[in-house]
């Protein structure tokens, strides 16, 4: 993680956390996976966690679009919420 960047935007992610409704933690992962920044209340191992889910996640979906007709579908998006 960028320190200074991941610094810069884990102030906003946490102000993120505090103003939206039903969110207790925020992730800002890079293009490859690996996370930027988090909010204070997710621990760094909770975002190495989340960040190689969300990079799986992320490759799978990608896959039916080199077998689609067209040869592209719509960006990828996905939430995990745990269930406790």
């Amino acid at each position: 993680m960028n320190q200074n960047g991941g610094d810069q935007l884990g102030w906003l992610l946490d102000n993120l956390v505090s103003r939206v409704a039903n969110v207790r933690q925020a992730l800002v992962l890079s293009s490859d996976g690996l996370f930027v920044a988090k909010s204070q209340a997710m621990s760094r191992e909770e975002a190495d966690q989340l960040s190689a889910l969300a990079a799986g996640v992320h490759s799978l979906a990608r896959v039916p679009a080199g077998r689609s007709a067209a040869g592209r579908c719509g960006r990828p998006s996905s939430r995990w919420s745990p269930r406790s």
